[in-house]
């Protein structure tokens, strides 16, 4: 989920207690999923008590992001030799 400026310190706080981290590492193999960002602004406005379900929600808009470095993720016009 990329977080968009307006993030409080105590939301970003809330979402590592709950795993969430910074992407920091490359080459990175670990899978993701891209949250819209219409969810995303969507918990920033959200009350604490509605976010765990507020964040369901937007996880469960979220599409896959292929994986940088896997060559499945390549376009099928792309041939590896």
């Amino acid at each position: 989920m990329t977080i968009q400026a307006g993030v409080t310190d105590e939301l970003w706080e809330w979402l590592m207690e709950r795993g969430w981290r910074e992407l920091r590492y490359a080459p990175d193999r670990r899978h993701y999923r891209v949250v819209p960002a219409v969810r995303v602004t969507k918990l920033i406005d959200s009350p604490p008590e509605l976010r765990p379900l507020v964040l369901s929600v937007a996880v469960s808009h979220a599409s896959v992001r292929p994986i940088i470095g896997d060559p499945t993720a390549l376009p099928p016009y792309i041939m590896l030799h």
